[in-house]
């Protein structure tokens, strides 16, 4: 299945609908909202359901359930008057409880308005368009680096339909550069799809990548490589790319899918563990819930990175993983083709970046 036909109940889509006030309490101490207790009431009982009914995993998702209305019993959320206090509880007990750092209750100090079926409004949709816009829909930044060693970062994987285009033009740049290195240090994730096609820019047409598996059987998917792409592929070339704590979710699917294929060195920091889609369930136009709805498995390992992230091969802090994965392409391409004619330019490339490095 190509990543255009995954289908469309994971609803990515609506992670943007709160993104803008998921942060934690401390940053809306000036735009929050009394919750009195007929709403806190509802909330609770409202994410118990949607959790118990909708987590992959249906065990999991009971004690989840079962145990977030036992502390209401118990009067854990009594004394919480402000939506701020209150999401930032019941997101930590749920996390807590179901070790899973997709669980997520949120709120929105602006009315979110709700359609049929819960996918944003046209207004809201358009919204979030011109915002997404306005970060280039994802791809921040491309770059060819000395030497020849091309250079994305990505800090969002957008809906495909616009990013898709985007990210077409960043790798027909890149197609002559002899490496690559793929920023995604401020990645928190985004839309399958998106990170299915960029996956498929560097592995060949039809490689099975994983599986997605939910509750029932039959509804499970495999993310396999798309057979055509609007920019030519990046294969037989190093690919570096760079983490950070802060790198989650659909890019430790990119970063893990290419690394387990040998695609790929990692540098940076560990990510954070986050393997398990889903999709956002409002209770109303101030309120709602993220439930992870199925769990991936890749095609080689079986496994994911759920929990324990991404270590990488080669360590650095953020502030140098761009130096520090520059220097190694260089040095990965005068190993590997010490003869090239391109040899005395990754050289003379990799000289002029140690001798930054020790300037004073």
């Amino acid at each position: 299945m190509s990543s255009a036909s995954l289908p469309i109940a994971l609803r990515l889509a609506m992670t943007a609908l709160f993104l803008a006030v998921a942060a934690p309490a401390a940053a809306q101490q000036n735009d929050d909202l009394p919750v009195d207790p007929a709403t806190r009431d509802r909330l609770v009982a409202f994410v118990a359901q949607r959790v118990g009914d909708g987590y992959v995993n249906p065990a999991v998702g009971r004690r989840v359930s079962d145990g977030v209305m036992a502390l209401h019993r118990a009067g854990r959320y009594g004394a919480l008057g402000t939506a701020s206090a209150l999401t930032d509880t019941l997101t930590a007990d749920l996390r807590r409880i179901g070790s899973d750092s997709h669980l997520q209750v949120v709120f929105s100090v602006r009315p979110r308005p709700m359609s049929a079926g819960g996918a944003p409004s046209p207004d809201e949709a358009r919204r979030q368009r011109e915002a997404a816009a306005a970060r280039n829909f994802g791809w921040h930044r491309v770059e060819r680096l000395d030497g020849n060693v091309g250079y994305i970062e990505v800090g969002r994987f957008e809906p495909l339909e616009d990013a898709g285009p985007v990210m077409a033009a960043a790798m027909r740049f890149l197609s002559n550069t002899d490496a690559i290195i793929v920023d995604l240090q401020t990645n928190g994730g985004g839309h399958a799809q998106t990170v299915n096609a960029f996956v498929s820019y560097f592995l060949p047409p039809g490689v099975h990548v994983s599986t997605l598996h939910r509750r029932d059987p039959a509804d499970s998917v495999r993310a396999v490589t798309d057979s055509v792409l609007p920019a030519p592929r990046y294969l037989d070339r190093p690919v570096f790319v760079l983490t950070a704590a802060r790198t989650y979710s659909g890019a430790e699917g990119f970063t893990y899918g290419l690394r387990m294929r040998g695609r790929a060195t990692v540098v940076g920091e560990r990510t954070r563990g986050g393997a398990n889609p889903g999709e956002w369930q409002q209770m109303n136009e101030h309120f709602a819930v993220f439930v992870p709805t199925a769990r991936v498995a890749d095609a080689v390992t079986g496994g994911n990175w759920e929990g324990a992230g991404i270590q990488p091969d080669i360590a650095a802090a953020p502030r140098e993983g761009l130096a520090t994965a520059h220097t190694a392409a260089l040095q990965k391409l005068l190993a590997e083709r010490p003869d090239s004619p391109r040899a005395p330019m990754w050289r003379e490339a990799l000289e002029r970046l140690r001798g930054r490095a020790s300037a004073p």
